[in-house]
């Protein structure tokens, strides 16, 4: 009677959990009615890139997700498709405006920062957009002014597509953001190019901040005692350092001044005997005169 009683609880508790479930299905970002900021989505991040496969479903949020976005923001994304692939996103995005110009915006282009725009949201009240770039590679820039309180807010799945109605494949060799980046420049994460001098200049240039220009430049991590041991041994050597270079240049100075006085009393001497070699030839001279 026991066991029947757990069984029958158990399965109580199991068709519950299965309703309950249910009930609240995950919507998807398919169509409008289904696209969320509550969407579950991976970790936030600013900037990144993507390499999909031709079956794999990638997202895109702003770095404070699900929270609204912080100020100075510049976050640059750049998902890459299979070779004769395209790029198919699906965008929710909420901008911000004052006086009738876009302050925080979201811009779409066809495979760089120098390709073509194929889009510009910046809707306070939310953009959705489909776009679907010409080639495998597409470019996404999120900025937010340093100013305004907004409501920035971003959500984003891409995919790879192939169009089979297309009658001539992408060009293989049309690849914009597959520059490599020259010996004076630092390749990004996000696969931007920036000069070596923008590195740990406390400026996010790469648009990134993971492996990117900004990454590393922390210094070494101390704790307090760690630190005073090591400038209490940095100023050791410094002051055994000065003590080591004065008792040098003193002792060089002795030896000079040893040296100087040596040649000045060689010079007394021999001014010395010359006046003696001198006295000795006149009188010599002189009694020979006589």
């Amino acid at each position: 009677m026991m066991k029947s009683k757990g069984f029958l609880i158990i399965l109580f508790l199991t068709m519950f959990l299965v309703i309950s479930l249910s009930a609240n299905p995950r919507q998807g970002i398919g169509d409008k009615s289904g696209l969320s900021f509550k969407s579950m989505v991976p970790l936030p991040a600013c900037g990144d890139y993507y390499k999909i496969s031709q079956s794999e479903v990638g997202h895109i949020v702003h770095p404070e997700y699900p929270d609204v976005a912080s100020n100075r923001l510049f976050c640059i994304w750049l998902i890459e498709a299979p070779q004769n692939y395209r790029v198919n996103i699906t965008i929710l995005f909420q901008g911000d405006m004052y006086k009738k110009s876009c302050v925080d915006y979201l811009q779409v282009r066809d495979g760089n920062k120098n390709a073509a725009i194929l889009s510009e949201l910046c809707d306070e009240r939310g953009d959705y957009r489909i776009i679907q770039s010409t080639s495998q590679w597409l470019w996404l820039l999120l900025k937010t002014d340093n100013y305004t309180e907004g409501h920035t807010k971003l959500y984003a799945e891409f995919r790879a597509f192939t169009d089979a109605n297309l009658t001539v494949l992408l060009d293989s060799k049309k690849k914009p953001a597959e520059r490599e980046c020259r010996s004076y420049e630092f390749e990004c994460r996000n696969k931007e190019c920036i000069s070596m001098s923008y590195r740990c200049d406390r400026v996010n240039d790469c648009g990134c901040t993971v492996d990117c220009d900004e990454s590393g430049c922390e210094g070494i991590n101390l704790s307090k005692m760690n630190q005073f041991i090591v400038g209490f041994s940095i100023g050791c050597f410094v002051f055994m350092s000065v003590c080591f270079m004065t008792c040098l240049i003193e002792g060089q100075s002795n030896w000079i001044a040893s040296r100087v006085e040596e040649l000045r009393m060689r010079e007394n001497q021999a001014e010395e005997r010359r006046k003696k070699a001198f006295k000795a030839f006149t009188k010599f001279i002189g009694e020979k005169e006589v």
